[in-house]
Formats: structure tokens, C-alpha cells, sequence
């Protein structure tokens, strides 16, 4: 039987029952606003995320992504130091009741009717993710969010949409979000990251000034060579597995993290043993150092990546030999390549670098091209993964 029932979007978002909080008051440009914590038991009975099947144009919300909310929750569930920030929402409707004054700033009773309507700007996946959570680990009800409430003067967020679409725009576009090497330097969760910190550590104890090659905020400075993303990226391809999960999986067995330690540490100090890594660092004239390492091959992202196929294929090679060390001496035969010379025809002739418009470019993802051309100048075999 054909449904004949129409579905019509809810353009309100209320709840069953008021909310009370404390708040405290302030001012901001937009007039006042209030700062409050509720429990995530308190979010998930109270707020709602705006109905997709609203007609897009008239959304004052974005599509919430599963995945993002499932990666919250999973951060939730499987973490006991976790933590956000302020969620902010917009209502229609806040009662307020004088508590007391402390320090300049007001605290009241803060009331939203059941019936006001809500929306959040800021904090939807957040609200999601709280809400998948409770399902898999109740316990977390009582943990506590963050909120910051802004009072629209209409009786529907609807009416205020120029507003509150323009309090969107302004948080989410004037803000800029951390980076790939920001976001791992700063995660001390990550085995990743604690290894990626440690091999700098170890390479500037056994004399190889690799660390102040690194620039941890991303953007590379004046004596620098690699970003902390880069550096991670090199970790997983002589590891040979992909996938930050799987990897930090492989390093959190302590027999892993030890043993490629050592191997990378001192396939690093054979690096500045044979190349000209710390003589480049050290240039004193910033336009002198930024023409040395654009000239170079091996300093940029695709470089660093092809001499992590190298060290893998080293690692290979001592396998199979049953070394019980790595021999580095190969390394010193990468000086008769051209390495200061991007336009140099033998990275034309491979493919690793291209002339466009009378400007000598990098090919995008030629790193194991460029791997195989090392390893053959160096008379190594090449790892499997090349």
C-alpha cells in the first residue's frame, strides 16, 4: 500500500521539559550572552539537531557528518582525559533570576522553557557524538559541556536566520584551524607523536641536529628543512604501514616502538653523516638558505618521503643479510647524483621533476620514483613497497 502520509519538516526545535541552570552574564558585541555547564545527560534530553529534511536553503545549520559524530563518540568512550570547547546556542526564550554579584560579573537562575526554541551554531557533531556515546556508555551521563547562549528577540530562531546564520559565518570562517603537524606535535596520546618527539630527542643526543630541522607549528623558518607532519609521514612509510589507528596500534607494543627507534635514529644521523642536511640548516643568509634547500631534491615533502623508501630498503637489505645492524655506507654514493638540481635531466628523464611554462616543478607523488633513482645510484635493492 502506496504511503500517502506527508512529511513536513519541523522548522522548531523544544523539549519535553524546562532546563535550569546557573549562568553568568556578560556583554559582547552582539549584546549580552550567557556562559553555563550542563551534563550530557542534560544535552541529549534537551536539544535536538535541525531537521535535515528542512529544504537546504532555508537550513540554519550544516548536514551533520556521521562519521565526525562517531569519531567523537569514540573519543568519548575510549578516553577518560578528554575534553571540549564551549558549545554555543542560540534560543529564543531565557528567564532569568538575580543570584548574586561577584567580582563585576552577574550570576543568575537561567531557565529555557521547554517550549523556546533552540538551535546550536556551534557544536552540532559535538552534541551528536555526545548523544552516541550515552547509547555505548551511560556512565558518561554526568560529565559536563560547555555552553555559551545567545537570546534572539523572535519567537522563532527562523525569524532571526540573518542573525544567527551571520554568528555562524563569523565563528566558523574568521577561525583558523590547526594544522597536520600542530595537531600531532600537540597530541600526547598519539604513539605517533610521542615516537615522532622522541626520534627528534635521540638524533640530537647521538649528534645529528635533526631536531632543529623541524618546525613543529608547520610552517617551515629560516635554518629548518621538514614540518612534524613530514617527519611522521617518514615513520610510517619505513615502518611500512599506513593508517594513523594501525600504526599507533604497531608502536604501542613496546618491542616495535624500541626497535624502530634505534633503526631510524641511526638511519637519521647516517643521513647528516653523508648529505649535506646540517650544512644547509646552517646558512646564515635566509634568501641564501631558502635557494639551497628549493634547489635540493631531498628538501621537501616528497623528498623526505623517497628517503623513507631508502632507509625501508635498507632495513630490507640487513634483514635478509641477517646484519644485525644497518650498513650506511651505501649512503655516501647519493653525492654523485645531482641533488642540488631539481632541473637536472636525470630527474626530467625519471619523472620526478617536470618543466612547465619555462619553471622546473615537482610531479605530484613521484616519491618512489625518486626512491627507485636513489636506490639505484646507491646499488641497493629496493623495498618491496617500490
Amino acid at each position: 500500500m502506496v504511503n500517502t502520509k506527508l512529511k513536513i519538516p519541523s522548522y522548531t526545535i523544544s523539549a519535553n521539559d524546562d532546563l535550569a541552570f546557573p549562568v553568568f552574564e556578560g556583554i559582547e558585541g552582539i549584546g549580552f550572552t550567557y556562559s553555563a555547564k550542563i551534563t550530557y545527560a542534560q544535552c541529549v534530553a534537551h536539544f535536538k539537531l535541525e531537521d535535515e529534511s528542512i529544504p537546504e536553503r532555508e537550513r540554519n545549520q550544516r548536514n551533520a557528518e556521521k562519521a565526525r559524530m562517531k569519531a567523537i563518540a569514540d573519543y568519548l568512550i575510549k578516553r577518560d582525559n578528554t575534553l571540549f570547547g564551549q558549545l554555543i546556542l542560540v534560543v529564543t526564550e531565557l528567564q532569568l533570576t538575580d543570584l548574586m554579584v561577584c567580582e563585576g560579573i552577574s550570576i543568575k537562575r537561567g531557565v529555557i522553557p521547554a517550549s523556546a526554541d533552540r538551535l546550536f551554531i556551534d557544536g552540532q557533531h559535538r552534541v551528536g557524538g555526545v548523544g552516541v556515546s550515552l547509547i555505548a556508555d551511560p556512565s558518561l551521563a554526568s560529565r559536563h559541556l560547555d555552553l555559551k547562549i545567545i537570546v534572539v528577540p523572535t519567537a522563532t530562531i527562523r525569524e532571526s536566520s540573518t542573525f544567527v546564520r551571520q554568528m555562524f559565518s563569523d565563528i566558523n570562517s574568521k577561525s583558523k584551524k590547526t594544522n597536520k603537524s600542530q595537531n600531532l606535535h600537540f597530541d600526547n596520546e598519539s604513539s605517533l607523536s610521542r615516537f615522532c618527539d622522541h626520534i627528534l630527542d635521540l638524533t640530537t643526543q647521538l649528534g645529528a641536529p635533526f631536531q632543529q630541522a623541524i618546525s613543529r607549528d608547520g610552517k617551515i623558518k629560516h635554518g629548518q628543512l621538514y614540518n612534524f607532519a613530514s617527519v611522521s609521514d617518514f615513520v610510517s612509510i619505513m615502518i611500512g604501514i599506513s593508517g594513523e589507528s594501525k600504526i599507533n596500534e604497531f608502536l604501542a607494543e613496546q618491542s616495535n616502538y624500541d626497535l624502530y627507534l634505534v633503526l631510524i635514529s641511526q638511519y637519521f644521523t647516517g643521513l647528516y653523516a653523508h648529505l649535506e642536511f646540517e650544512e644547509m640548516q646552517n646558512i646564515k643568509i635566509k634568501k641564501d638558505w631558502k635557494h639551497a634547500i628549493d634547489s635540493n631534491v631531498l628538501t621537501c615533502v616528497i623528498g623526505l618521503k623517497a628517503l623513507a623508501y631508502v632507509g625501508r630498503s635498507l632495513v630490507e637489505d640487513a634483514l635478509i643479510q641477517e646484519k644485525s645492524e644497518l650498513d650506511l655506507s651505501p649512503l655516501k654514493a647519493l653525492n654523485n647524483l645531482p641533488l642540488n638540481d631539481t632541473g637536472a635531466q636525470l630527474w626530467l628523464d625519471k619523472e620526478v621533476y617536470n618543466v612547465v611554462a619555462g619553471k622546473v616543478k615537482i610531479v605530484k607523488s613521484s616519491e618512489k620514483r625518486l626512491a627507485l633513482t636513489l636506490c639505484q645510484g646507491m646499488r641497493v635493492i629496493p623495498c618491496g613497497a617500490i
